[in-house]
């Protein structure tokens, strides 16, 4: 059984693959302690102590009124840390750090666990415009040991072969299975989206409204609209496509405003995460409407039931599975697709 990792090591891990990533020959800041602190669920006192540490270290210089920065000299030191332990590369969706959603994070938090548990470094790498690119340099000039991507979008996939030719094992975290990569743990959308419109057609909803925020051609829409389908079907419904919004543009809030007052009529609506709080906002004088999203993680507000993404699962299982990945030789383990399933959150009764 895995020791429990203290929080301020699974913070000290983060922020070391914080350092790794950066390129900056300048003071750059770190993440405010109040961002660090929702981060990881943990207290000021818990994060002093790992910035503490990691200050004493020389890794942080602590600015008093400014806030904690890397010290431009980390470059060494971080190469001396990661010479006795197994590096793993971690990539977060298009491998821009610059806006970190909070379902990545709660899956990175569980990797970097998993990691600090086998002592080994994760460091988050930056994708900054050419991947294919951007991963010749890396591959070639540092030592990575494993890479492990999370909701990366088809351009990173693209570049699988490259990790294959130099023997590098990667894992991906997605919410749909990607066949041509060798390991992958995944949720399945369609599934999601079923468990949601099930329940609603069960509790006499007929028009539904789907709000969307993939692109049409993107895998998550279609599966979503798949799972959607197959729901009214096995209760003999028939399907509105008038009703499924997909790739809002921009300006959505004008958009969900307009679908409101002047689109079909709808006493239900299934939402993307992103769009919950913005149509919750645009209903408040319709609360006999129903609005249900898949969120990252079980909330506790009373008037909101879920379909819960497994982000806490997804990032177990990818955990583990990197750390057999490392302590073997290339290509011992074969491929593995791991499912975790959606939960339903708090069900209604009767």
């Amino acid at each position: 059984m895995n020791k429990i990792v203290p929080d301020y090591v699974r913070i000290r891990t983060y922020i070391i693959g914080l350092i790794a990533a950066s390129r900056s020959e300048e003071l750059e800041r770190i993440p405010t302690e109040r961002e660090l602190c929702k981060t990881f669920a943990t207290s000021r006192t818990t994060l002093r102590k790992a910035l503490q540490q990691l200050e004493e270290e020389g890794y942080l210089i602590r600015k008093s009124y400014f806030g904690t920065f890397i010290n431009k000299d980390y470059r060494s030191m971080v190469d001396f840390h990661t010479r006795k332990h197994k590096v793993v590369g971690i990539v977060l969706g298009n491998g821009e750090l610059t806006f970190l959603p909070s379902y990545h994070m709660r899956v990175l938090s569980q990797i970097l666990a998993r990691l600090a548990d086998e002592d080994c470094c994760g460091r988050l790498v930056e994708i900054n415009g050419n991947a294919e690119k951007e991963f010749d340099f890396l591959l070639n000039n540092h030592q990575f040991d494993a890479f492990l991507f999370i909701e990366p979008p088809g351009a990173l996939i693209s570049c699988v072969d490259k990790f294959k030719a130099h023997r590098i094992p990667l894992v991906v975290s997605r919410i749909h299975d990607i066949e041509t990569i060798d390991y992958c743990v995944f949720s399945d959308s369609s599934q999601g989206a079923y468990l949601v419109t099930d329940y609603l057609l069960k509790t006499g909803h007929r028009r539904i409204l789907f709000l969307e925020n993939a692109d049409m051609s993107h895998p998550v829409n279609e599966l979503r609209k798949a799972g959607a389908m197959a729901a009214f079907v096995a209760h003999g419904v028939e399907w509105n496509e008038a009703l499924w919004h997909c790739a809002l543009p921009v300006n959505t809030a004008e958009k969900i405003d307009h679908i409101c007052n002047y689109g079909q009529e709808f006493t239900a609506v299934f939402t993307a995460d992103p769009f919950y709080e913005l149509i919750r906002e645009k209903l408040t004088d319709r609360p006999a409407v129903p609005v249900i999203r898949i969120a990252a993680n079980k909330s506790d507000r009373e008037d909101s039931f879920q379909i819960v993404a497994p982000s806490g699962a997804m990032g177990k299982e990818a955990g583990e599975l990197i750390c057999q990945l490392l302590d073997v030789p290339y290509g011992s383990i074969p491929p593995r697709h791991i499912k975790i399933d959606f939960e339903l959150s708090d069900p209604p009764q009767g």
